[in-house]
């Protein structure tokens, strides 16, 4: 099924980005185990169209997913950074400027794999820190703004991603 373009359902940011707040799949997806672990087959439009079905949202809740395609991890575009992603339970303040990425499976399930955290440092997070000039300190988990959400999993490692990330700046 190939989802319909519906952008004019999206909401545009209105204010500069600020944010970049990290998720496992897991989060609107739970008890959906095809999604718990990640595999060689590409699955963000398999995700994309069952968003659709399931809550109806003209594209993904993500800016991007990274995914294990074959035997290297990609960044994939889930929703244009131009269109705001919205969480009723991360405060208004944050969700107005903030930038979603997920990783591709369940992090209670599965262990941060290092080529998939230096993927969603090098080719996600850091670029948009240095386009929307975001400090390390506003990054967030999910769960740090939302504790009730239990995403990313307790198996996503913040720290690696952080490391990764300074590793990863260009300088200037």
């Amino acid at each position: 099924m190939r989802v319909i373009i519906r952008p004019k359902f999206l909401h545009r940011f209105k204010r500069r980005i600020k944010y970049i707040i990290i998720h496992d799949v897991n989060c609107g997806f739970a008890g959906l185990t095809n999604f718990y672990i990640d595999t060689v087959k590409f699955q963000t439009n398999e995700l994309r169209t069952t968003d659709f079905v399931l809550n109806d949202r003209p594209d993904l809740n993500f800016h991007y997913v990274v995914e294990k395609i074959q035997d290297d991890w990609q960044a994939v575009v889930g929703r244009p950074i131009s269109a705001k992603c919205e969480y009723d339970d991360i405060p208004s303040t944050i969700s107005e400027t903030a930038l979603h990425v997920a990783m591709m499976g369940n992090y209670n399930f599965m262990i941060s794999d290092l080529r998939a955290v230096k993927q969603l440092a090098y080719k996600v997070i850091t670029p948009m820190m240095q386009l929307f000039n975001i400090n390390r300190d506003r990054i967030y988990f999910h769960n740090e703004l939302a504790p009730d959400s239990g995403c990313p999993g307790k198996l996503l490692d913040k720290d690696l991603i952080l490391a990764q990330v300074i590793e990863a700046m260009i300088p200037f």
